[in-house]
């Protein structure tokens, strides 16, 4: 399971983490959803590998039906766990679309079981494992692309810098807003710092710490960005400055 040997873990997320796994070691691999594994781990095989596509072998329509029902029990229980833990944690988000995959794969072989018991067609799990393969194509990509977010430090999705600039910049008392960054700490973290000039009467004044506080808000508020930091400058500040960007 994907949680297993993740750090900084909650004692609530171990102790799920404890069940998903006991649950997906008594859930059956077979069928629709073994075969997706095995055309998953074997794209680079010779062609023969692929013979149980084009001419599969003969399949016992109500073994794959009665295998398949236990398979999403299995995996109904085990979403049930995982949908109440906390799915900003990307061990948590990896695990449950895991089991919501295999969940599908067991429909979709019961399904199979289900064509093969009424009409004995034998192509029906071979073609339930490539949808399968597909939805897990799918769920890989939404994690590596909320990973990557992460590793790249890549703005936060939906964040535009320059909307934020004119936010910030709508603050009465701000001057001017440069060296302007946004990140991602965690998938469940945005981060931001900014360089902000406001008027040198607010450093005479003790007014200062107010405009930090609408600086926050604004962030908070219309952006869910909690987590930021800000240099507050005076407008003669920029000559002093080398390096300075947007």
């Amino acid at each position: 399971m994907a949680l297993r040997g993740i750090p900084y873990c909650s004692r609530k997320t171990r102790a799920t983490a404890r069940v998903v796994r006991l649950l997906h070691a008594t859930q059956p691999k077979w069928s629709a959803a073994s075969n997706a594994d095995e055309l998953t781990a074997s794209t680079s095989a010779p062609p023969s590998r692929f013979t149980h596509v084009m001419s599969p072998p003969p399949v016992t329509g109500w073994v794959v039906f009665v295998v398949a029902l236990i398979g999403v029990v299995v995996n109904l229980l085990a979403t049930w766990v995982l949908a109440r833990a906390n799915r900003t944690n990307m061990a948590i988000a990896g695990s449950y679309a895991h089991v919501v995959t295999d969940l599908y794969a067991f429909i979709g072989t019961a399904i199979a079981g289900i064509i093969l018991i009424t009409t004995g067609f034998r192509r029906a799990d071979a073609i339930a494992s490539l949808v399968v393969v597909g939805l897990m194509a799918q769920a890989a990509w939404q994690l590596l692309r909320a990973s990557g977010r992460v590793l790249l430090e890549a703005a936060p999705e939906g964040v535009s810098l320059a909307e934020v600039r004119r936010h910030l910049l709508s603050t009465p008392h701000v001057v001017d807003v440069h060296d302007l960054h946004a990140w991602m700490v965690t998938t469940s973290l945005p981060a931001l710092s900014a360089h902000v000039v406001v008027e040198d009467s607010c450093f005479l004044d003790g007014h200062a710490p107010q405009i930090l506080d609408r600086l926050q808000a604004c962030l908070a508020g219309h952006f869910d960005v909690s987590h930021s930091s800000f240099q507050l400058e005076p407008v003669g500040h920029a000559s002093h400055e080398e390096g300075a960007h947007a």
